[in-house]
Formats: structure tokens, C-alpha cells, sequence
């Protein structure tokens, strides 16, 4: 099995994580006298770079555990310090229809604050001056592009594929100009 933390501190959630998975699971001792846990690994992914990578395998030496328990994920740190993070930017589910009814899906971690997501049916709205807003869509709506709209709003998504079939279709030359047209 292979447990991959989400959010925080790198050095600290990866070295908590094997400390956690060491009590639950246990381990042996290799030829080096490192602990490797039992059936279990952990893969770090999020803030992976050069530096991060030295201090969270540093970190967990000290302590006692073989790199040979950890995985890297290919972060984009390692390359351009571009990611989902530069732009505060991840697309989630906000809500799953259950037995036929909504419920909220969202992240809220507990060691890293700013990441949380927004929870339940959304719908993103644009004003008359151009500025966007994500607001929540009453339960008793049942299609949001019919939801009733504060005054000088529009609806800023459109339905572009629904249940397997394609319902709008644009030209190349359609998206440039939109595209010409953003703010």
C-alpha cells in the first residue's frame, strides 16, 4: 500500500507520516540498520523540488528510516517552479449526487489552510462589469443554467458536454476571438 500526504510541510508531514505508519504497521531493519515499514510506503508529491527533497530525506534518516520507504512525485517545482499552487488553482469536485440527493465534496487540510475548496453546487456568474463570482445554486434548482440571476449577471459557464454527447460546438475562429475578447 502507498500513502501520499496532501498538504503541509513537507519534511514534517512525510516524517509524521512514516512515524504513524511505523506504529500501525511496523517494521524491520535492513542490512544498514534503517527501519523499513511493513507492506506500506509513503509517496511525497506536493512541494517537491532539489532542496525539499535533501531535507525530507535528511529529516527521516536522522530519525531512523530508510529512503527506500519513499516515492517522489515529479512536482512542478522540479522544473519551471510552476504549478497548480503558483495560481492558488486545482478544478475539484464540489458536490455528488447520492441516492438522488447533493451533497458537499471538498478538501480541508488541516495543515495547510489555503487549500481548501469551496463545497457544493456551484455556479460561476459574470457581472456587468466584467467581474466574475462563484456563487451557491439553491438545492431546490435543479438545472443551473435556469437559476435566477442577480440583476446585471449572466452565466459565465456553458454546458459544452452532457451525459456522453457533445451540445455546443465552437470554430477555431470562434475561440480566438473569445480569447481576443478576455480581459
Amino acid at each position: 500500500m502507498v500513502v501520499r500526504p496532501d498538504s503541509g510541510d513537507p519534511v514534517e508531514v512525510v516524517h509524521a507520516c512514516l512515524q504513524l505508519l511505523d506504529e500501525a504497521f511496523g517494521h524491520t531493519v535492513n542490512a544498514k540498520g534503517y527501519r523499513v515499514l511493513n507492506h506500506v510506503r509513503v509517496i511525497q508529491g506536493d512541494g517537491i523540488n532539489p532542496d525539499s527533497i535533501r531535507a525530507i530525506l535528511a529529516r527521516i534518516t536522522e530519525a531512523g528510516y530508510s529512503a527506500e520507504n519513499l516515492a517522489f512525485g515529479m512536482g512542478g517545482a522540479l522544473l519551471q517552479q510552476l504549478d497548480r499552487d503558483t495560481q492558488k488553482f486545482a478544478l475539484k469536485c464540489s458536490a455528488a449526487k447520492v441516492d438522488g440527493r447533493w451533497i458537499d465534496v471538498y478538501k480541508a487540510p488541516a495543515t495547510d489552510p489555503g487549500k481548501m475548496s469551496k463545497r457544493g453546487r456551484l455556479g460561476l456568474l459574470r457581472d456587468a462589469e466584467g467581474a466574475y463570482r462563484t456563487v451557491a445554486v439553491p438545492p431546490e434548482v435543479a438545472d443551473i443554467e435556469r437559476m435566477p440571476l442577480p440583476e446585471g449577471c449572466t452565466h459565465a459557464m456553458e454546458t459544452v458536454w452532457e451525459n456522453g454527447a457533445l451540445v455546443r460546438e465552437w470554430t477555431f475562429a470562434e475561440i480566438r476571438a473569445r480569447a481576443a475578447a478576455a480581459p
